[in-house]
């Protein structure tokens, strides 16, 4: 296999999309009050979530293809870069193996796992399409990338999966009014293949006053709840969801959810200052890759 389609074969895995999944992962696990330092036990959490998720995008493209050739975006099987049959093999081993290891630390960690897993097949696949409905897609996204994967972490650390539970609430929300903010830029699309998101629901305003909402919300259980990196993040980003209130916009929008991932990433970071060397070193191997390979900026904040 040639290398670029080795690196294709690794970046259809979507890794720029698991840094809220490692985010939260980190958060959980330093959330549980006897955490040790995580230097062994945040590595193997992040890999596991890699697998878990990595799966969980490569079904969502499967049938997300038409949608993604409309919206020119997410460019591997739209392009033939990778096939069906490598995606569904790919996907078969994740699912299996991830979980393997999930148990094999902790019970708690197991079940979340699971659930996740279970969460991605009924996300994408017909008939349920979690992902082609209003509400259910949006629950989808704050259960799987906010509270199982917060569970993930609390319970690699030691912590209890109810316990958990509860502690995950604000992340539920705040990992909701991110997908509901990343349905803005689809609408397009989204409509021509039958998608009825938030968006293409109730339109563009209707959704910014989700987002702001659910952020306000999030943000008073975290104060409730007492988690403190959680709201000094969240607090962090008050300002652009300020300006989403005032402005209205979907670039608003877009930049008060991409900021929201940034400062919880920080706020990671300083709990764990590895993930900030291995982010920087993601974010730099990402913009080659796709400089290289379909001549675009990929990431960026604008």
């Amino acid at each position: 296999m040639k290398t670029d389609k080795l690196l294709d074969h690794i970046f259809v895995l979507r890794p720029m999309l698991h840094i809220p999944v490692w985010t939260v992962g980190i958060l959980g696990y330093f959330s549980y009050g006897d955490a040790e330092s995580g230097w062994l036990e945040i590595p193997l959490m992040m890999l596991i979530g890699t697998g878990l998720f990595g799966a969980v995008f490569l079904i969502n493209q499967i049938y997300d293809i038409e949608s993604d050739r409309i919206n020119d975006k997410v460019f591997f099987l739209p392009r033939g870069l990778v096939t069906p049959g490598w995606t569904w093999l790919m996907t078969i081993m994740l699912n299996v193996i991830s979980p393997i290891l999930a148990f094999y630390i902790s019970f708690g960690a197991g079940v979340a796992a699971l659930i996740i897993v279970v969460l991605g097949v009924l996300y994408s696949v017909p008939p349920i399409s979690m992902k082609d409905r209003t509400w259910p897609a949006a629950v989808a996204n704050g259960l799987g990338h906010g509270t199982m994967v917060f569970i993930l972490g609390y319970c690699m650390a030691g912590g209890a999966f109810f316990t958990a539970l509860i502690k995950s609430i604000p992340y539920f929300l705040a990992v909701a009014a991110v997908y509901v903010g990343t349905t803005l830029p689809d609408i397009k699309g989204d409509r021509e293949t039958g998608k009825i998101t938030i968006s293409v629901r109730f339109g563009p305003r209707i959704t910014q006053s989700i987002v702001l909402i659910s952020y306000l919300v999030a943000l008073s259980i975290g104060y409730i709840l007492q988690a403190i990196p959680f709201l000094i993040a969240s607090l962090a980003v008050a300002p652009f969801y300020f300006w989403l209130y005032y402005t209205k916009t979907s670039k608003a929008t877009m930049l008060a959810v991409k900021m929201s991932v940034i400062s919880l990433s920080l706020a990671a970071s300083y709990l764990y200052p590895l993930y900030a060397l291995f982010l920087l070193s993601l974010i730099f191997a990402t913009r080659i890759y796709y400089q290289h390979r379909f001549n675009m900026e990929y990431p960026a904040i604008k």
